[in-house]
């Protein structure tokens, strides 16, 4: 089993199995995303910091993207569009671009998320 590889982002568990709940796919973002967000939100007069709040992300996180080094989740992604008030064109570059299963949208984290409102929500058993 030694010399069997396993994949970027997994681990070997007891017994030999690969743990794949942190595997994924490393994209590469639209080479044309990082023009198209930095040229947005100028148009909007927004500042790097400010977009980012606004978006709910961190200032280097939108640096990132806007350099192309990262593809944003759908959530942020949506997020983004609607800050910058992006044009039809330009959404559909970065939902193109956006990845389903990173970030916001892990489905770990979302299940996470799920059974804290859960957990809120349930009545008191007193």
């Amino acid at each position: 089993m030694s010399g069997e590889q396993v994949p970027d982002g997994a681990k070997r568990e007891e017994g030999g199995d690969v743990d794949v709940r942190r595997l994924r796919v490393r994209r590469t973002p639209s080479p044309d995303l990082g023009g198209i967000l930095g040229d947005a939100r100028r148009r909007a007069g927004l500042r790097l910091r400010e977009a980012a709040r606004l978006a709910g992300i961190s200032h280097p996180y939108l640096v990132q993207l806007e350099a192309g080094q990262r593809c944003p989740s759908v959530t942020v992604a949506l997020s983004l569009s609607e800050v910058l008030t992006l044009t039809d064109a330009e959404h559909a570059v970065l939902l193109g671009t956006a990845v389903d299963d990173a970030g916001r949208d892990h489905p770990a984290r979302q299940l996470a998320r799920c059974q804290a409102v859960a957990k809120e929500t349930a009545p008191d058993p007193r």
